[in-house]
């Protein structure tokens, strides 16, 4: 999803490294409950159910 943030402003955002944010993106490692909630958060949403249209 592309929000004009880049990894290092979404990971202080988010209070995560910047590598924790490349590993969720590349599909390594899931963000954590915690985590998850402040993804939530930040987006005013649950990105896991929106519909993505192309």
């Amino acid at each position: 999803m592309d929000i004009g943030y880049t990894m290092v402003e979404l990971a202080m955002e988010l209070v995560v490294y910047k590598s924790t944010i490349d590993k969720w993106e590349r599909g390594l490692t899931q963000p954590n409950y915690i985590n998850k909630q402040k993804i939530i958060d930040f987006f005013g949403f649950d990105p896991r159910t929106e519909t993505i249209t192309i």
